[in-house]
């Protein structure tokens, strides 16, 4: 049986396998392969992950990409603090070793190409986190256009910001939730599709009241057992917070993301050395703090409103070279069997 208490430890697991958002972005193709970087130092205990990768050019709002190894990589605060990263386990996974993210700081990397390029990111300050006050629910159902009904549950939050001067937020969540599949037990994760910044409309006095974080459909996967919903806020500097703002912009819209209605993504990177080139994607300096809630199946109003789930070898459907835990839920872990 799922249940509240289980989460303690499961948590832990997805925190150590989730700590970088992948960034996905196009470039433009120019005469060097662009370079995309991806990751952020916290104030809480590392060590923290950079993500280096090889992009290539396709007008769309997918790119693929090759992970790829660089020369060095360092990163430095404005106390003179600095620390080599290092390259462990997977290619174009680099660590730091020692460094620890410090409210009112400034940070900066500095990386240098295997073919001689350098860049370094524009100075990022770590802002205070705020608190994410309360998480709660409410019950929706919805009539679909065939006549059926859809229930599910909006998720909003109230939060602070932690200071009147600084309201610049990147929100993510996090619905959680088990599920038993013949060949093993998974651990899922709902996640927001583009990224939630905060805005001047939201806040009053330094507070975020009634903030929708998520909307999480009542299903015979989520709510097998339950689903724990989670809202973490991360503080931004302006130049994180334009970054985010604007691809969350443009992944809603319609266009090429680098020739965008609302703005061109900003380029975060000054190159120091070599061949011309745009480094793409952001590091940033961050300190978030997150809250949750769990909404047990016995929550939903009426038992009939979870679906009964049809997955088993006997049905005529079942394949056991699809029906994994990644290959039915693309963000999920296997917890057993497998």
């Amino acid at each position: 049986m799922f249940c509240r208490s289980t989460f303690t430890g499961i948590l832990l697991i997805i925190g150590c396998a989730a700590c970088v958002d992948r960034i996905t972005i196009p470039v433009p193709t120019p005469a060097a392969y662009p370079v995309v970087i991806d990751g952020f130092i916290s104030d809480e205990p590392g060590p923290y992950l950079i993500k280096v990768t090889q992009a290539f050019d396709i007008e769309s709002k997918s790119s693929f990409r090759i992970p790829i190894s660089v020369k060095s990589m360092t990163l430095r605060d404005n106390q003179g603090i600095t620390d080599v990263l290092t390259e462990k386990g997977n290619k174009g996974f680099y660590y730091t070793n020692f460094i620890t993210g410090v409210v009112g700081r400034v940070y900066t990397l500095h990386i240098e190409l295997l073919d001689g390029r350098i860049y370094e990111s524009k100075p990022d300050t770590l802002y205070p986190s705020g608190v994410v006050e309360k998480v709660y629910y409410t019950f929706r159902q919805t009539q679909r256009s065939n006549g059926t009904t859809e229930y599910g549950y909006d998720i909003y939050f109230d939060a602070t910001s932690g200071s009147r001067n600084h309201y610049n937020f990147l929100w993510k969540f996090n619905g959680l939730y088990q599920t038993d599949i013949p060949c093993c037990t998974c651990l899922a994760d709902l996640v927001n599709p583009v990224p939630v910044v905060s805005n001047d409309q939201l806040v009053h006095e330094g507070q975020f009241k009634g903030v929708k974080a998520m909307y999480v459909p009542v299903t015979g996967w989520t709510f097998q057992h339950g689903v724990y919903a989670k809202v973490s806020q991360r503080s931004l500097s302006r130049q994180a917070y334009d970054f985010w703002r604007i691809v969350g912009a443009q992944l809603t819209g319609t266009t090429s993301l680098f020739q965008p209605i609302t703005g061109k993504v900003p380029n975060n990177f000054t190159q120091i050395a070599g061949q011309e080139t745009p480094l793409y994607g952001l590091f940033y300096a961050t300190s978030s703090n997150s809250n949750g809630i769990y909404i047990d199946k016995s929550d939903v109003p009426r038992p009939e409103y979870i679906p009964v789930l049809q997955l088993s070898p006997a049905t005529a459907n079942y394949d056991p070279t699809k029906n994994t835990c990644q290959g039915l839920f693309p963000n999920s872990i296997t917890l057993s069997g497998g």
